[in-house]
């Protein structure tokens, strides 16, 4: 995950934090609220945000 949103900062010109927030199956509503709060702090004026889910066999 780190990859493409680094890949995607730099070939865009993003500038501003770069993070990567695991969440599991909760994962969008997670970085829904942490766009949102930093927007309503002022840390940014606009966010590119996105979530992606895992489907792959689980393991025990």
């Amino acid at each position: 995950m780190n990859c493409a949103a680094g890949q995607s900062r730099i070939k865009f010109g993003l500038q501003g934090p770069n993070v990567t927030v695991a969440g599991g199956p909760m994962a969008m509503l997670n970085v829904l609220r942490y766009t949102r709060n930093l927007i309503n702090w002022v840390y940014a004026e606009a966010l590119l945000a996105g979530a992606v889910e895992e489907f792959s066999p689980q393991e025990s």
